[in-house]
């Protein structure tokens, strides 16, 4: 019970957005102010993104406030998930600007709605996209901060700082492009030219986790999504097995001949002028008539077969 009023929540929640949506095709809410990570204990500390191989996504369910996915749930792919997975990572590249992932993601689903050529595919496109970039400002800094503070490492000084950037390039590089992961040189010159601040660097990182998408993103269940279909797919069983139930008991019954039930023997008493009764069983003589007929048939083959 508290699953489907969930549910409900939920998809009353998507009602009311969507709406939105529909009423102002461009709105546009307030860019939240969210920082980049810094870490604690003063400026000596350093943030740097954690080696990473491949980053997390759970699609468009990953960003701002929690949605029911409709798409899914009908078995379609959301047009814009390419790029709530590249949000998703860009949100957890440590040191990252926030607008940065904004802008980002806008270009991103402009450029997939617009090849779109069906002029109804086109708005559904623009309209999820309008969604997901509403829901993702509405939700506040707080899915951007979580996942900057589980992203960053924190170091003392430049060298480290430089050390931990080269081995964060060259941990995504070995599972992408092998060849660049072993050539420190080239790793160290990408590190110099991107290095001069965090997002500059940050950018560099989002660029690379573009170009070898989707292999660059690990795509994950959203625990809420899973209840969600879990649920659904539960009622459809339900509703299918009443279904099965309800055809079983309105079949009718096999129908019985009811003249072949109630017909008896039939039974005619003739009496004769010397008051002599004579008992007729209609059944048996109409059962003799029928075989001397048949014995007719059989008789008139044979008589056709012997002339030819």
């Amino acid at each position: 019970m508290k699953k489907q009023y969930i549910i409900l929540v939920a998809i009353f929640q998507n009602i009311f957005l969507i709406a939105m949506v529909k009423s102002q095709p461009s709105f546009n809410a307030p860019s939240a102010n969210c920082r980049s990570y810094t870490c604690k204990g003063g400026k000596k500390y350093l943030a740097v993104p954690k080696g990473k191989s491949k980053y997390k996504s759970s699609g468009c369910k990953s960003n701002g406030i929690s949605m029911f996915d409709v798409n899914q749930m009908a078995g379609r792919k959301d047009p814009v998930t390419q790029c709530c997975d590249l949000r998703t990572a860009c949100f957890s590249i440590c040191g990252v600007s926030y607008k940065y992932c904004e802008k980002e993601f806008k270009k991103c689903s402009v450029t997939l709605c617009a090849r779109e050529l069906d002029p109804t595919k086109n708005e559904a496109c623009t309209r999820s996209a309008n969604l997901y970039e509403m829901t993702m400002k509405l939700g506040g800094c707080k899915n951007f901060d979580d996942l900057q503070a589980a992203n960053c490492d924190c170091v003392i000084g430049e060298n480290r700082l430089e050390k931990k950037r080269v081995k964060a390039l060259a941990t995504f590089y070995k599972k992408h492009n092998k060849k660049f992961a072993t050539d420190e040189a080239k790793l160290k010159k990408l590190v110099t030219k991107h290095g001069v601040n965090n997002n500059k660097f940050a950018k560099l990182v989002f660029k690379m986790v573009k170009k070898y998408y989707p292999k660059s993103i690990n795509v994950i269940v959203d625990p809420q999504q899973k209840m969600y279909e879990e649920v659904i797919k539960q009622h459809e069983r339900d509703d299918a097995k009443d279904e099965t139930d309800t055809l079983d008991g309105s079949r009718p019954a096999p129908a019985t001949d009811k003249k072949e039930e109630e017909e008896d023997d039939v039974e005619t008493i003739e009496i004769e002028e010397d008051g002599t009764a004579n008992v007729h069983d209609e059944k048996k003589e109409n059962a003799e008539v029928d075989v001397d007929v048949n014995h007719d048939n059989d008789d008139d083959l044979v008589i056709d077969l012997d002339d030819e």
